[in-house]
């Protein structure tokens, strides 16, 4: 009679057999903490798993993989990321574009799903500020779980992830954006998830499937792509972005001027971004508001 064969309980967890790549300029990092293993996983399903990690500078996005830094790249926005990026943060956001439509796998996760984004409008600063202080006087210390400092930073961008308060950007300005991005980029892939935990766990499926393509064989050969030239439409956007950022300087007497400003510059880009084209009178027109509020700076 031959002995029977005694499998060994599963370990209490596994560690991912890769290491995440976090820019060193990510200010409250992905922690991973609540990854779990497959409930399928023949060898002990929903098992916590330990993502090794590593802060680094990267070159483009915020998260890779350690040793696939220019082949992989995810880049994390927050709700009012989102607004300052994709408003007057544009132009530079649009060059970091160009540098993941270059990579073999490249994508952009959002912690605000699109109904989320839409609906967006701002929060009052008073109570932002009451809110940051409460945040602030009972915030996480050193010891404190990851899991509790994921909630707590959760809950701040609750209350103040929000455009700013004097932030002009219509909510349907992202959304054309993200169109005409995801076209012009096709190999840029967008995600608007319902929060920060979703948008950390896809974040994880990202690299652990490219990591599993690699290991297979199934991407064995790394591929460039060439990303989209400059044309007269990104040059025009670009100095829209420059103009909008520019009313920030201007003195509060100037307020009324500058909601004026930003308002006809966003409905110049809207229309641009749309046709995927810009007229002569457009560029003047952006040029002359660009020549009024250097004006009101002296």
């Amino acid at each position: 009679m031959s002995a029977a064969v005694v499998t060994p309980p599963p370990t209490p967890y596994v560690t991912a057999p890769f290491t995440v790549a976090i820019d060193d300029r990510e200010r409250i990092p992905f922690v991973f903490s609540s990854i779990r293993t497959d409930t399928s996983d023949r060898r002990g399903g929903n098992r916590p798993v330990i993502v090794p990690s590593k802060v680094v500078h990267l070159a483009t996005a915020d998260y890779s993989l350690v040793g696939y830094e220019s082949r992989v790249g995810v880049e994390r926005k927050s709700l009012s990321d989102a607004f300052s990026t994709f408003g007057g943060s544009r132009a530079r956001f649009t060059r970091e574009l160009e540098r993941l439509n270059a990579m073999e796998v490249a994508h952009v996760v959002v912690e605000a799903d699109w109904r989320t984004v839409l609906d967006a409008w701002p929060t009052s600063l008073r109570d932002c500020a009451a809110y940051l202080r409460l945040a602030t006087e009972a915030g996480p210390t050193v010891g404190t779980a990851p899991a509790e400092i994921v909630a707590w930073a959760n809950a701040i961008e609750t209350m103040c992830g929000r455009p700013p308060e004097r932030s002009q950007l219509n909510p349907k300005t992202i959304w054309r954006s993200v169109n005409a991005w995801e076209q012009r980029y096709p190999h840029v892939h967008f995600h608007f998830l319902p929060d920060r935990a979703w948008a950390e766990a896809k974040t994880y499926r990202i690299l652990e499937r490219f990591h599993n393509d690699v290991t297979s064989g199934k991407r064995a050969t790394p591929t460039t792509h060439v990303a989209a030239p400059d044309s007269d439409v990104a040059a025009a956007l670009a100095d829209i972005d420059d103009a909008i950022n520019a009313t920030g300087d201007l003195p509060d007497r100037a307020a009324d001027f500058a909601e004026s400003v930003v308002a006809k510059l966003e409905s110049i880009r809207s229309w641009i971004e749309e046709h995927d084209d810009v007229t002569a009178a457009q560029r003047e027109a952006v040029a002359n508001m660009a020549a009024g509020i250097e004006r009101w700076k002296r």
